[in-house]
């Protein structure tokens, strides 16, 4: 295979570089530098590097003699927390391999994460009975609770305790798979120190900044959210639960003077949806968004809130495998265009665009985007047939550790040098910054008892964010909705559930016999519950606003708001417009008890009498 000068790579060339530290090293360096500096702050407790570092030497004390061992797998369940944090840290501190397992996940789910990895303990950081989850037999399960690692002893450094070496395996996270399962993706510390020393250098991050855990703990964008700050002397912001709504988050985010964030583009959208008056965020000098593409009119939204902001905007690109982004544009303060171009690699990267037989293509051409970086996930777990397919050996070079991973997605690079994406060579979709393969949550569609058939598309409207469809034949004539629903939901964390079900007499099919996508993408309407109209002044309002941000024509008062579109994101979102609209004090989880226009609109009328006669 012959190298394409024309496409401003050299695939010959060595990538590799020393990297002689972990995560861990760099964290513990900050501890010696500066004990006293805050390293994590809380609505509980606030820690110094030097008691961060204290407690986690006493906490993976405590897990050492619990069994925690060196390559173990150790699944650590939680929300976002100064426990959880501690956890991962005293378990990569014995070399073990942690999964991070938001505790919010369906039951189901966790039951399936831990079948595919088989962890040998988990830890339940901070959770309540409600969200106490059992696993199989013969695992054993510790809690752990804010503060309890004080009354934890040290062994006084009786125990050797070797960090694990940069080439060690460290992390598990999961992406959808396309066989119908989640594919587990095995991550190491020398890609994570690669990048937050980068990013640290690149911003300019340091013992001034302020950086807030704002991603879940089944996203491995967690990881740049917890390390960034602590690797660079900063202070860590943990959001309390109270913290659940766009409103709250970005006065907070104001309280807490943070100074850089990282998001998605359709959850910063969600900040921007109502802002809340009297706040500047003056501090804030970067935000770091990934995961989705970013439009022009988003940023156009900041600059039209924040007119005197100086905030720079960043738009970062980079799957699961090669440990979360590869490439980044730095976005100018010049009038937004549509969509912004994903930017230039990283250090140490190289971005392939080929062609049939893996040519090289030139600059200029599109074809599939192959990122080459010996800073990536070391491979799959779960699936040695997905592991050949997508990362493959550099035919330009005679080593079998250098390789490089097929991202599925089509783009060009310019004659700049920037990575501009524009679509995919498979069906996968992103969904609030989530990579969902339909094959995934189709497979789990069809097991469901209640259907005889059933498929799951990407459904889009011109201008409108991307969601899940899933058509289903009830099996013996009858399947509630509902029920199909509850039955995906107890199995699939929120970003993979369709926002659409919708039940057919039958599936219609293609002259190959194959289900008809096409066929199914022309319904003109989706079903939905009876169109009751409001009665009330209240009831108006909340079906005006419902309809406009779940993008229906109508909303009855009966509507589910889960039923006809509405998800985690949405509900903050519809949340934080009824506290505006009505001024009242509406938390998060009276939508989820009260999901129909009918009653939302019966709690907010009583919340007015109570503000009016209090």
């Amino acid at each position: 295979m012959g190298i394409n000068r024309k496409s401003g790579v050299d695939p010959s060339v060595d990538l590799n570089v020393p990297v002689d530290e972990t995560v861990l090293d760099l964290v513990w360096q900050q501890a010696q530098l500066q004990p006293r500096a805050t390293a994590i702050s809380s609505d509980t407790r606030t820690l110094s590097y030097g008691a961060l570092v204290d407690s986690v030497e006493r906490l993976r004390d405590y897990l050492a003699a619990a069994g925690v061992a060196p390559s173990a797998f150790v699944a650590i369940h939680g929300g976002r927390s100064i426990t959880m944090v501690m956890a991962i840290l005293a378990s990569m501190v014995l070399g073990a391999v942690v999964i991070p397992v938001e505790s919010s996940l369906p039951t189901r789910r966790k039951q399936l994460l831990e079948s595919l990895i088989k962890p040998s303990i988990v830890l339940h950081c901070d959770i309540d009975d409600d969200h106490m989850y059992t696993s199989r037999a013969g695992v054993r399960g510790l809690r752990l609770f804010d503060g309890s690692e004080e009354n934890l002893h040290s062994d006084d450094g009786t125990r050797p305790y070797l960090v694990p070496p940069p080439t060690a395996p460290a992390y598990v996270f999961f992406t959808s798979g396309t066989s119908g399962r989640a594919t587990a993706v095995l991550g190491r510390h020398s890609a994570v120190t690669h990048f937050v020393q980068w990013e640290a250098a690149e911003f300019a991050v340091g013992a001034k900044d302020r950086i807030p855990l704002l991603a879940r703990w089944s996203f491995d964008a967690v990881l740049r959210d917890m390390f960034l700050p602590l690797t660079a002397g900063g202070c860590l912001c943990i959001p309390s639960k109270s913290v659940d709504n766009p409103i709250r988050l970005m006065e907070w985010l104001d309280q807490q003077a943070v100074t850089m964030f990282h998001s998605v583009p359709s959850t910063f959208a969600s900040l921007l949806s109502e802002p809340p008056t009297g706040i500047g965020l003056e501090r804030l000098h970067h935000v770091l968004l990934s995961g989705e593409p970013l439009h022009g009119a988003l940023v156009s939204r900041w600059q039209s809130v924040f007119p005197r902001s100086e905030c720079e905007f960043v738009n970062l690109y980079g799957p699961t495998e090669t440990t979360m982004v590869k490439t980044y544009y730095r976005v100018p303060r010049t009038t937004p265009p549509e969509s912004y171009s994903a930017g230039y690699p990283l250090p140490n990267t190289q971005i392939w665009i080929t062609a049939g037989q893996g040519r090289l293509c030139p600059q200029g051409t599109r074809g599939e985007v192959h990122i080459r970086t010996p800073f990536r996930a070391i491979g799959y777990l779960t699936s040695e047939t997905r592991l050949r397919h997508r990362f493959y050996r550099n035919p330009f070079r005679e080593d079998a550790e250098d390789l490089v991973f097929k991202t599925g997605d089509i783009g060009r690079v310019d004659e700049k040098g920037r990575l501009w994406i524009s679509g995919r060579v498979d069906d996968q979709v992103k969904i609030r910054g989530w990579r969902v393969h339909p094959a995934e949550v189709t497979a789990i569609l069809r097991s469901c008892p209640a259907i005889s058939q059933g498929v799951v598309i990407p459904w889009k409207k011109r201008g409108a964010v991307t969601k899940l469809a899933a058509f289903f034949v009830p099996r013996d004539g009858e399947a509630p909705t509902e029920s199909v629903r509850r039955y995906l939901a107890e199995r699939l964390p929120g970003p993979m559930v369709p926002d659409i079900v919708i039940p057919l007499n039958r599936l219609p099919l293609s002259a190959n016999g194959k289900v008809d996508r096409k066929a199914l993408l022309r319904k003109k309407e989706i079903p939905q519950t009876r169109k009751d109209p409001p009665t009330t002044a209240t009831e108006k309002t909340v079906c005006e606003m419902w309809a406009s941000q779940l993008e229906h024509e109508s909303i009855g008062i009966y509507d589910d708001f889960f039923s006809v579109g509405g998800h985690s994101l949405a509900a903050a979102v519809a949340v934080a417009r009824i506290r505006k609209r009505f001024s009242v004090e509406f938390p998060l989880r009276l939508l989820f008890q009260n999901r129909t226009v009918h009653d939302v609109a019966a709690v907010v009328d009583r919340l007015l009498v109570e503000t009016a006669t209090g």
